[in-house]
């Protein structure tokens, strides 16, 4: 009669220091945009194509102190940007394209060895998973997923949207744009005077199994100086944005997001672009901030 193997097999995997994991981590680094197959090295200062779309409009104050996360606090004007990027050509998708869409607004964070003036992101939507996945594990952006189809154009007209779960949560229309010079497109926050230092994250990672327990929790900047953004052509306009209320039968994981953004008032119009560009980053410049 055979017998049974009772070999007991453990475990031979074993970390490689320096290389970048996400679950699962058992079958090694991750692939991703910090993390290429060899040989392949992209160009970030081509790739990819840009065409992003801006509205901005002055908000109440105290509306945006709401959502600030510990540690932040507004910095000049309350001016919420909402902006679309779609992206083609996309090297860490291998030539793939995807759609974005967030608003920012300008903030201050004061932590305990320095303060850092930049664009806090309330929220940023992405159409592909994988990025949604590898932005809020690996650098700590406050990533959604979302459809977002390319625009459509008719009278000159350029209009957005998103939907998630067959809900029509988010519209943008941007229109009347007449050519302008490219160095308008770096616009001015916060108070005009204190030189941006780039994109503010909040970064936390719930503890498994302790509801409001951190295994991972800290302000994050990505520096400006990361990016190999050329603008080619640039435009200014009119425009307008809308968030519809949604219900929980509607958006069960972030009606709680859409709404408080559609209560936010808009206090007055500030401006429409929209920017035809190239080049961009794989975001590896993202620290914390101390």
């Amino acid at each position: 009669m055979d017998t049974l193997e009772t070999t007991e097999h453990k475990s031979t995997f074993r970390f490689e220091p320096g290389l970048q994991y996400r679950m699962p981590i058992h079958f090694g680094p991750q692939p991703g945009p910090r993390r290429f197959p060899a040989g392949v090295q992209p160009d970030y200062t081509r790739y990819p194509k840009r065409h992003v779309a801006r509205v901005n409009y002055l908000a109440r104050a105290d509306q945006l102190a709401q959502y600030l996360p510990p540690g932040f606090s507004l910095w000049g004007e309350p001016v919420m940007t909402i902006e679309v990027c779609y992206q083609s050509e996309v090297p860490w998708l291998a030539g793939r394209d995807y759609a974005l869409f967030g608003i920012s607004i300008p903030a201050k964070c004061t932590g305990k060895k320095e303060v850092v003036h930049g664009e806090f992101r309330l929220a940023v939507w992405e159409s592909h998973a994988d990025v949604v996945v590898c932005g809020r594990e690996d650098i700590g952006s406050n990533k959604l997923f979302a459809e977002i189809p390319a625009p459509r154009i008719l009278d000159e007209h350029y209009y957005y949207h998103a939907h998630s779960m067959g809900c029509r949560f988010f519209e943008m229309d941007v229109h009347g744009l007449r050519e302008a010079d490219p160095a308008g497109a770096r616009h001015v926050i916060g108070d005009g005077q204190t030189p941006s230092a780039g994109m503010l994250w909040y970064k936390y990672i719930p503890r498994t199994g302790a509801p409001g327990v951190a295994d991972a929790e800290y302000p994050v900047l990505w520096p400006r100086t990361d990016s190999h953004v050329t603008i080619d052509r640039y435009f200014t306009g009119n425009g307008s944005m809308h968030f519809k209320h949604a219900t929980w039968e509607e958006l069960p994981f972030m009606y709680h997001v859409v709404n408080a953004i559609a209560d936010l008032e808009l206090v007055e119009f500030r401006g429409a672009s929209l920017t035809l560009a190239h080049g961009g980053s794989d975001f590896g410049g993202a620290r914390p901030i101390e």
